[in-house]
């Protein structure tokens, strides 16, 4: 869907963070990451993809997420407002 490389991918149980990417461009998600709407499912993949490009969160990083997310600030709020955990019904 994005055209970017990446290495590898796994899926851990991450509690403290939604995803990671690390310098050999090998994707980390959380499991926890089912729990999500497929919207912001959709965002951690993209925000980890984009760190095969950027490393960090330059202003590049994020004129990069801002052009292919239009609502990038709502996202961002929606995002931290969860928790990779367990969440009770």
């Amino acid at each position: 869907k994005y055209n970017l490389p990446y290495s590898g991918l796994k899926i851990r149980k991450l509690t403290s963070r939604w995803g990671s990417c690390s310098r050999k461009k090998e994707i980390t998600l959380s499991y926890f990451l089912v729990q999500l709407p497929w919207q912001l499912i959709d965002y951690v993949i993209l925000h980890e993809l984009a760190h095969t490009v950027f490393h960090d969160h330059s202003r590049n990083f994020w004129s990069f997420m801002e052009e292919r997310v239009p609502d990038l600030v709502d996202f961002k709020k929606q995002i931290k407002s969860h928790k990779p955990r367990i969440e009770p019904y």
